[in-house]
């Protein structure tokens, strides 16, 4: 993999089942099989890799662009309140005689607060049912996850039909169990 730092230089990664994740002043990679992390701050220009599995690559790779990098992080911290949210929702959801919380205040304040960031975040992933998915890490290829995001996402959109009908909009139609 290449990356060209924002001072022109180019970093590049050669090895082994790495993870690579962009932020906003820093390269981290980290080893899958292990629990070592690498970080490269571009700033300081610290390379310290201790993994025999790095060296020079001349594979090409896209360039990593400041905008990709904010985008990044705005979408991580947009999933923090989007899980904020759903987490809310989850409460005793679809288990009955318990008690439920008030999803039309949830809604309400979460949307009175927050609106910017869960909407940005639906939108990202293409839906309120794909964006469950991916926040609860379900397997978009099962059966009973996509039916329980659909359920949870269409549940969700119901009461936001009411209280705040952009949001139920973002119901992905057609939804394909």
């Amino acid at each position: 993999m290449e990356y060209i730092l924002k001072d022109g230089r180019t970093l590049y990664i050669k090895g082994k089942k790495f993870g690579v994740e962009i932020a906003k002043n820093a390269i981290i990679l980290e080893v899958l099989d292990n629990d070592n992390k690498f970080i490269v701050d571009p700033k300081g220009h610290q390379l310290d890799f201790t993994a025999n599995e790095i060296a020079i690559s001349k594979e090409p790779s896209p360039v990593v662009s400041y905008n990709d990098i904010i985008k990044n992080d705005k979408i991580k911290n947009d999933e923090i309140f989007f899980k904020d949210f759903i987490s809310a929702w989850e409460v005793n959801w679809r288990i009955e005689n318990t008690d439920q919380p008030d999803r039309v205040k949830l809604l309400t304040d979460t949307m009175n607060y927050n609106s910017g960031s869960i909407f940005r975040y639906i939108k990202h992933y293409g839906g309120l049912t794909h964006a469950i998915i991916n926040l609860n890490k379900l397997d978009k290829n099962n059966k009973e996850d996509r039916l329980y995001a659909r359920l949870l996402a269409e549940n969700i959109a119901q009461v936001g039909s009411i209280v705040c009908p952009p949001l139920s909009e973002l119901l992905e139609y057609p939804f394909k169990i």
